[in-house]
Parts: structure tokens; sequence; C-alpha cells
């Protein structure tokens, strides 16, 4: 969402408000199709009942690190921090956190998390500076004007508009890191989308839950290698369980696609512009 209100000239924090009744409406599908899977998987759970000591610890943990969410939405919102100073701000609080209240992360551990993190990033910042290159060339050569009178040629409705960059955001999201896709791809649609009086908010929130959906899609998806190698089960097994839930996102995807009032009523609501 930062990437994509960075790129296009949107508010950040209208994107963020924008994303809130898309997140609980994906939340609770998921959680559906987890029940109706229950029906016929059904799935281990716990019986036994925790004592009242054990649900108040564990509030209390909970509570300590959702306050990072709470700092730094909080902090954009408020206009008290951009979107970089509330990423570096959550480091620090994390950080303290893990040293002096849940104590999980020791000063000598610090250093390897650091390298590791450097590891991961360094080939997603790569990417994305080749990606800022190549969209800074497919500007120079007018190639948004040259899809939009494309794309216009082709059909003037704004619903087929959004199916047509729905199928294209599934595929690149199965290929392509989101970020990169969306700073290749954000500036030369976004103009084609407010030309046929769609919100950029909007469009932002369908772009970034697309390119969400990449996330758990083969080839690229890495998240789903990350849960696969968690689980300590073969890619291939894992690739064949998250189907149903796919197929849930996709139909959350086209419920926002379509119902505009479900990305923009937060943000409206709020006083934002979208």
């Amino acid at each position: 969402m930062v990437v994509y209100a960075t790129a296009v000239g949107a508010s950040v924090g209208a994107m963020f408000m924008g994303g809130i009744i898309p997140g609980i409406l994906c939340g609770a599908v998921l959680m559906c199709v987890v029940l109706l899977r229950d029906r016929v998987m059904h799935f281990p759970r716990q019986t036994e009942k925790l004592e009242k000591s054990e649900v108040r610890k564990i509030i209390i943990d909970g509570i300590i690190p959702l306050g990072m969410p709470l700092v730094v939405v909080g902090g954009i919102m408020g206009g008290i921090m951009t979107p970089t100073e509330a990423g570096a701000i959550s480091v620090v609080y994390s950080l303290v956190v893990s040293l002096f209240v849940t104590k999980t992360l020791k000063v000598r551990e610090i250093f390897p998390i650091l390298l590791q993190a450097v590891n991961s990033t360094g080939p997603l910042l790569l990417i994305i500076a080749c990606a800022r290159v190549f969209s800074y060339g497919l500007t120079a050569l007018k190639m948004p004007v040259l899809v939009n009178d494309l794309i216009l040629s082709l059909t003037s409705s704004k619903y087929a508009f959004l199916l047509l960059v729905n199928i294209l955001l599934i595929i690149m999201g199965m290929f392509m890191d989101g970020s990169a896709s969306v700073i290749i791809i954000a500036p030369i649609l976004a103009p084609v989308a407010a030309s046929l009086g769609i919100s950029l908010v909007h469009f932002g929130i369908i772009m970034a839950f697309n390119l969400t959906i990449g996330n758990i899609t083969p080839p690229l998806g890495y998240c789903m290698f990350i849960t696969a190698k968690i689980a300590g089960i073969p890619v291939e097994k894992a690739i064949k369980g998250t189907i149903p839930y796919i197929i849930a996102e996709i139909l959350v995807l086209l419920a926002i696609t379509y119902i505009e009032f479900l990305v923009t009523f937060v943000p409206v609501m709020l006083g934002f512009t979208v």
C-alpha cells in the first residue's frame, strides 16, 4: 500500500483505512472455509479449558506486541510520522519489547538477525530498484498514454477494465514480487483507472489484494514455501491445501472490486479524499 501510494500520489492513510473492511471480510471468509473444512477433515483442537490465570497471561502477552500496529497506523494517521519513520519506529519498538519486556531476544542474537535481514531484503531491494528503472523507461516512452488509448479502444466499461486488471495482476503475482509489480504497473494503469472514474484508493486496494494472493500461489508464493517448511510437509502438498483458501480470497477480491463501498466507506467517513 505504501509503495502504491508513493507511486501514484495517493494518501497512505486513506489506503490503510480503505483496507479495513476488505481485511475483516477476508478474515471472516477464511474462517468460514476453515469451519467448513473442519467438518470434513476434523482438524485437531484443544479440548482442555484454560484456567483464568492462563487466559489473563495470554491476553497480557498479546497486548504488548499488538501495540506495534497501533503505534504505526496511529502515528501515520495522526500525521506524527511518515510511513518510513513508522517502519523505523516499529523496529525499535519490537527490539525494546523483545529485549526488556518479553525477554525472548538476547543482545548477542541481534547481529545475526540483522545479517539475516540484510540477506532477505537485499535481493528484494535489487528487484525494486530494477523495477523503478524499468518503470521510468516505460514512462519516458509514454507507455501509460499508449496503454490508456489501447484499453479505451477495447472497452470503455470500468467493470470490464477491472476484470482485465484482476486477471493481469493475479498472473503477475504468481511470478513477481508484489512491490516490484506495483512499481511497474501502478503508474501505467492508475491513470487509465482514473480516466474511467475509478477511485485511486479503490484501485490501490484491488491491486494490493491481488498481489497479496500471489503470496500463496505457485511458483513464486514465498508464504507458501515458508509455511510448508514450518509444517514440515512437501510444497506440493501445501499447494493442494491452499486451493480452497485461494478460491475464497478470489471471491472476496471480486466483492471489493465491484462493490466500491466496501473500500471507500471508512476513508470517506474519516474525511479522506478517495
